[in-house]
């Protein structure tokens, strides 16, 4: 039976760690002294592109990343590059794989030895090297991979380091940098306090993108997230470390048993109306409400706490911050846009330490304001033509006879009438002239 126990156990070792998924490190240029190795600045060689994805999870982080290098000279190259065995004095790193067209590579563990030009950069105690040739303008791609755990703060705040200032070894400038973290789900809440370089964007589902290009100065990147239901739990349990009916509460919350969580928070406040931490376990039962999904009974006790939700001056903003994505959720479930555009606008101007969140807070008020009206011209009807006075239209008839055109002239009236007048007299005159003659020849 003991055997079958040992067995399983040792199958169970294996199989979990056969099961990680391998992830690629970061690569370094090295030289040799006295078979140790240190930072060694290369030339002729260009970066020509940087790619990590960072898949960070609780407790422990997975990074990828596939960099491509040329020889920009005119004889062929020989580099020792390798991985360090540690990132800063405290995390190492793990699992370490390394890919070049196709093949893992073997490495060559190696001490480190201090670099008199770069005596202010950390050191690993040891590097994972392996060696890599370059012909004249050839190019070749390098992946490797690793893991390691994240700083784990007071009350389970994680930081996670990336050195990508340790690029600046290869060629200068970069021309191209993309770092891609993962948090898997996390929302835009627990990323506090702000990272050391703000990414390019955050996309839903947790993920940051920094896109750089001709990068001359690479700099570290410091990710901060802040798993708030784990915290909380944390800084209840320091706070009240004797309390055993507190301490049976949080392990009903760990465990998922959120009814019975629930009725112990009730029963408690109810004995202990004065006790010191009331709003921490109030919100610890408005979480357990909002599990359940009981959104009025969440909240009403969202309400009540939002603006001074305790937890101490390390954790408060956070967990306001978390109330206030969670109740535009609760809020949501109404189907009203209207109340839920007010309100990040009411609450807006009092956001802080979380540029993401600020900003997703933002986004949510541009996606809910209604497109604004655009107003059509009205067209503006042609007033009806006013008939004319009779005596107007008299003298207009008037005006229009007073003078008749000739060849481009006005001609008066008058003299027109005048001269058709004599004109006919005169016609008259000459047929009555012609008359006679012809009488006078008859006679």
């Amino acid at each position: 039976m003991l055997k079958k126990k040992l067995f399983a156990t040792v199958l169970l070792f294996i199989l979990v760690f056969a099961s990680v998924t391998p992830v690629y490190a970061i690569q370094l240029p090295l030289e040799l002294s006295a078979r140790r190795a240190t930072f060694s600045p290369v030339n002729n060689i260009t970066l020509v592109s940087f790619h990590a994805n960072l898949r960070i999870r609780t407790g422990f982080t997975s990074v990828n990343t596939s960099m491509i290098i040329r020889n920009d000279g005119l004889s062929d190259a020989n580099i020792l590059v390798g991985v360090p065995s540690q990132m800063d004095s405290i995390v190492t790193v793990k699992q370490i794989s390394v890919v070049i067209e196709g093949k893992a590579q073997k490495f060559v563990t190696r001490r480190s030895v201090e670099h008199p030009d770069y005596p202010d950069i950390f050191m690993p105690p040891r590097w994972s090297t392996f060696s890599i040739k370059l012909g004249p303008g050839e190019s070749k791609v390098i992946e490797s991979a690793y893991t390691i755990d994240n700083k784990i703060g007071e009350f389970g705040e994680q930081t996670i380091y990336f050195p990508l200032s340790y690029l600046k070894f290869w060629g200068i400038p970069i021309n191209y940098l993309q770092i891609v973290a993962d948090l898997d789900f996390y929302p835009p809440y627990v990323f506090e306090p702000n990272p050391s370089i703000m990414p390019l964007k955050y996309e839903g589902g947790g993920r940051l993108l920094w896109q750089l290009t001709d990068v001359k100065e690479p700099q570290d990147i410091v990710i901060h997230f802040n798993p708030v239901e784990i915290s909380i739990v944390n800084y209840l349990k320091q706070q009240t470390s004797g309390n055993k009916a507190v301490n049976s509460i949080l392990a009903l919350f760990e465990g998922k048993d959120y009814d019975t969580a629930i009725n112990e928070i009730t029963d408690f406040l109810a004995s202990n109306p004065d006790f010191e931490l009331k709003t921490e376990l109030e919100y610890i039962k408005a979480l357990c409400h909002l599990a359940l999904f009981q959104p009025g009974m969440a909240l009403d006790i969202f309400n009540r706490i939002e603006n001074n939700p305790g937890f101490g001056s390390q954790l408060s903003n956070a967990v306001r911050n978390k109330i206030i994505y969670d109740k535009v959720f609760l809020l949501g479930l109404r189907d009203n846009d209207e109340e839920i555009l007010e309100y990040l606008k009411q609450v807006q101007p009092t956001l802080k330490n979380n540029i993401i969140f600020s900003n997703w807070v933002g986004d949510e008020i541009d996606r809910l304001t209604p497109p604004p009206v655009i107003e059509e011209p009205v067209e503006t009807p042609d007033e009806p033509e006013q008939p004319e006075p009779e005596e107007e239209r008299k003298t207009n008839s008037i005006k229009t006879i007073e003078s008749i055109e000739i060849f481009g002239y006005d001609v008066p009236l008058e003299i027109l009438v005048i001269g058709i007048l004599a004109l006919i007299i005169i016609i008259y005159i000459i047929r009555s002239r012609k008359r006679k003659k012809r009488r006078r020849y008859l006679f």
